[in-house]
């Protein structure tokens, strides 16, 4: 069974951010107030409510986040020139470090704070282009099959996960491609193809939500990703583009989501829960004999300290004979 569930709302109204973490330690960070206004607050959600936390140090939208609550990786935006701009988030405060190589919005990221992969993305047409952070530096990667803007992405630098995104002209992609540390594989596609959704999760087990399809229709879709294909399952509540959520380790069966735009900014957020119930049949093994054969006698106890007294014996003889059970074997007892 899969559902999302409303949670605790965000201070305000939000878009075209990123996120980090996982179901009940989610950060989200940078975006848009409305369609004009950027912004560079920070929002943590702990299960149960969202507290503010240090802001960033550049307001940019279209920014790519990857890691944890408390160890957040915020890459690139929009406009320029802060399309170059990489912080880091320590549980209370963001710091500029080494800056990208070049400038670019929509990149899709995945990795930890200190080794990640910035895919995508750029100022013009979309592109191919990978970028390798180290922690304070970047260098070039290999680049990706198929070009695109506004990706998402999951798992670690040696086992990666890239799908969905915008290959140009505002048109969904549904292309997935897994990363192994030295080339990129091209998987099973996505069931709809989506730009400004948000997902999170490993090369093995991923989920992304919500977004928008061809055209101005904002998507209430959710698929799940298995390690070889994609399912859909629960309908996020809302059509809903540009949300921000669990990005980082979020799994395939958990993940919070937060902000979007519906059409304009929404402070909602949501829950995605999977129950698995798995009923074990009910069986009967076989157990010691009892000592004398009889029918219609009387019984009682349980099925470790039991006991059997007096019945019918064949061919039709009455017995007063008893037997007490400990759980393997029957042992006679005094007569009835």
């Amino acid at each position: 069974f899969t559902a999302w569930s409303s949670t605790s709302s965000l201070p305000t109204g939000k878009y075209y951010g990123s996120g980090a973490g996982e179901q009940d330690s989610t950060l989200v960070f940078a975006g848009l107030y409305d369609s004009t206004t950027l912004q560079n607050t920070s929002y943590e959600y702990n299960g149960s409510g969202w507290l503010a936390e240090g802001s960033i140090n550049t307001g940019r939208r279209s920014t790519g986040g990857t890691g944890t609550a408390t160890a957040a990786l915020c890459v690139g935006g929009f406009p320029d020139p802060t399309g170059n701009k990489t912080e880091e988030y320590d549980g209370s405060s963001w710091t500029e470090t080494g800056n990208l190589p070049r400038q670019g919005h929509g990149m899709g990221v995945f990795g930890i704070q200190t080794a990640a992969y910035a895919c995508g993305g750029g100022t013009g047409p979309a592109t191919t282009t990978v970028d390798v952070y180290n922690g304070s530096t970047w260098t070039s990667g290999t680049a990706l099959s198929t070009a695109r803007f506004a990706a998402q992405g999951g798992g670690t630098t040696s086992a990666g996960l890239l799908f969905g995104g915008d290959p140009g002209f505002g048109s969904g992609s549904t292309a997935t491609e897994s990363w192994d540390g030295s080339s990129w594989t091209t998987l099973a596609n996505l069931n709809t193809g989506r730009t400004d959704f948000a997902g999170g999760g490993s090369q093995t087990a991923a989920l992304r939500w919500a977004g928008r399809q061809s055209g101005p229709t904002d998507s209430v879709k959710t698929e799940q990703w298995n390690g070889t294909s994609w399912t859909e399952v629960g309908n996020y509540p809302t059509g809903t583009n540009a949300p921000q959520g669990s990005s980082g380790p979020a799994t395939s069966t958990a993940a919070t989501a937060a902000g979007g735009a519906a059409p304009g900014p929404v402070a909602t957020a949501n829950e995605f829960n999977q129950s698995i119930n798995t009923i074990t049949a009910a069986a009967w093994t076989s157990g010691g004999n009892v000592n004398t054969t009889r029918a219609q006698m009387a019984s009682g106890g349980s099925n470790t300290a039991g006991w059997i007294a007096a019945g019918q014996t064949p061919p039709n003889a009455i017995t007063t004979a008893s037997e007490e059970y400990d759980g393997s074997t029957w042992t006679s007892g005094n007569a009835y």
